[in-house]
Protein backbone atom coordinates (compact mmCIF):
# COMPACT_ATOMS: atom_id res chain seq x y z
CA UNK A 1 0.00 0.00 0.00
CA UNK A 2 1.45 3.56 -1.14
CA UNK A 3 1.50 6.25 1.52
CA UNK A 4 0.28 9.77 0.11
CA UNK A 5 2.24 12.28 1.89
CA UNK A 6 0.78 15.68 -0.15
CA UNK A 7 -0.46 18.10 2.75
CA UNK A 8 0.81 16.60 5.73
CA UNK A 9 2.22 18.85 7.78
CA UNK A 10 4.12 18.83 11.35
CA UNK A 11 4.58 21.59 14.37
CA UNK A 12 6.51 21.60 17.43
CA UNK A 13 5.44 23.21 20.48
CA UNK A 14 7.43 24.12 23.49
CA UNK A 15 5.67 24.48 26.78
CA UNK A 16 6.69 25.59 30.64
CA UNK A 17 3.04 25.20 31.92
CA UNK A 18 2.24 22.62 34.74
CA UNK A 19 -0.57 20.95 33.38
CA UNK A 20 -2.98 18.67 35.07
CA UNK A 21 -4.46 15.44 33.77
CA UNK A 22 -7.80 17.08 33.38
CA UNK A 23 -5.93 20.02 31.08
CA UNK A 24 -4.12 16.86 28.89
CA UNK A 25 -7.38 14.97 28.53
CA UNK A 26 -8.91 18.37 27.34
CA UNK A 27 -6.24 18.64 24.75
CA UNK A 28 -6.70 15.04 23.42
CA UNK A 29 -10.41 15.97 23.10
CA UNK A 30 -9.58 19.28 21.50
CA UNK A 31 -7.25 17.75 18.95
CA UNK A 32 -9.67 15.20 17.87
CA UNK A 33 -12.43 17.62 17.65
CA UNK A 34 -10.89 19.16 14.32
CA UNK A 35 -10.50 23.15 15.16
CA UNK A 36 -6.51 22.71 15.12
CA UNK A 37 -6.72 20.94 11.82
CA UNK A 38 -6.61 17.31 11.09
CA UNK A 39 -4.00 15.91 13.59
CA UNK A 40 -3.18 12.40 13.09
CA UNK A 41 -0.39 11.94 15.84
CA UNK A 42 1.12 13.61 18.43
CA UNK A 43 3.53 12.95 20.58
CA UNK A 44 6.10 14.54 23.37
CA UNK A 45 6.60 15.29 27.29
CA UNK A 46 4.46 18.14 29.23
CA UNK A 47 5.62 19.49 32.86
CA UNK A 48 2.97 18.40 35.34
CA UNK A 49 2.44 19.58 39.24
CA UNK A 50 3.95 15.76 40.26
CA UNK A 51 6.83 15.95 37.44
CA UNK A 52 7.18 15.09 33.75
CA UNK A 53 4.69 12.95 31.65
CA UNK A 54 4.74 11.19 28.30
CA UNK A 55 1.97 12.38 25.94
CA UNK A 56 0.84 10.17 22.88
CA UNK A 57 -2.64 10.89 20.87
CA UNK A 58 -2.95 8.54 17.86
CA UNK A 59 -6.46 9.24 15.65
CA UNK A 60 -8.79 10.41 18.57
CA UNK A 61 -7.01 8.30 21.35
CA UNK A 62 -4.57 9.92 23.82
CA UNK A 63 -2.52 8.19 26.78
CA UNK A 64 -0.26 9.99 29.42
CA UNK A 65 2.54 8.20 31.26
CA UNK A 66 4.68 8.92 33.75
CA UNK A 67 7.99 9.93 31.91
CA UNK A 68 11.89 10.62 33.69
CA UNK A 69 12.39 13.15 31.00
CA UNK A 70 14.40 15.92 32.62
CA UNK A 71 14.33 18.38 28.99
CA UNK A 72 11.54 21.21 28.48
CA UNK A 73 7.90 20.35 27.79
CA UNK A 74 7.82 19.70 23.99
CA UNK A 75 5.08 18.45 21.63
CA UNK A 76 5.41 17.66 17.90
CA UNK A 77 1.74 17.59 15.79
CA UNK A 78 1.27 15.74 13.01
CA UNK A 79 -1.37 16.02 10.16
CA UNK A 80 -3.17 18.34 7.83
CA UNK A 81 -4.41 21.62 7.17
CA UNK A 82 -3.18 22.34 10.81
CA UNK A 83 -4.01 26.02 12.01
CA UNK A 84 -0.81 27.00 13.55
CA UNK A 85 -2.96 29.66 15.57
CA UNK A 86 -5.67 27.56 17.09
CA UNK A 87 -2.69 24.67 18.13
CA UNK A 88 -0.45 27.35 19.98
CA UNK A 89 -3.85 28.47 21.88
CA UNK A 90 -3.94 24.59 23.15
CA UNK A 91 -0.57 24.79 23.65
CA UNK A 92 0.52 27.82 25.54
CA UNK A 93 3.67 28.55 26.06
CA UNK A 94 3.87 29.92 29.27
CA UNK A 95 3.73 28.59 32.53
CA UNK A 96 0.49 30.23 33.47
CA UNK A 97 -0.92 29.75 29.93
CA UNK A 98 -1.00 33.25 29.29
CA UNK A 99 -3.93 34.86 26.79
CA UNK A 100 -2.96 35.06 23.23
CA UNK A 101 -4.73 35.71 19.67
CA UNK A 102 -6.26 34.19 17.01
CA UNK A 103 -4.86 37.10 14.87
CA UNK A 104 -8.50 37.92 14.69
CA UNK A 105 -9.83 38.73 18.16
CA UNK A 106 -8.14 40.12 21.20
CA UNK A 107 -8.58 37.56 24.23
CA UNK A 108 -9.02 38.07 27.66
CA UNK A 109 -8.31 34.56 29.27
CA UNK A 110 -6.96 31.84 27.18
CA UNK A 111 -10.98 30.09 27.53
CA UNK A 112 -12.13 33.24 25.65
CA UNK A 113 -9.36 32.99 23.46
CA UNK A 114 -10.10 29.57 22.34
CA UNK A 115 -13.70 30.20 21.98
CA UNK A 116 -12.97 33.53 19.96
CA UNK A 117 -11.30 32.09 17.58
CA UNK A 118 -13.18 28.81 17.52
CA UNK A 119 -16.42 31.15 16.51
CA UNK A 120 -13.78 32.82 13.91
CA UNK A 121 -12.57 29.78 12.16
CA UNK A 122 -16.78 28.92 11.50
CA UNK A 123 -17.63 31.64 10.52
CA UNK A 124 -14.97 31.79 7.36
Amino acid sequence: MELDNKGLQSSTFRTDKAWTEQEINDLFQNLAGGSGGSVFRAKGFLNTPSGKVKVNYLYGRGEIEPSSYEGPGIVVIIGKDLSEGMLQLLLPSGSTGSAGSCGQTPCSSQKSCWNNCLFQSRKN
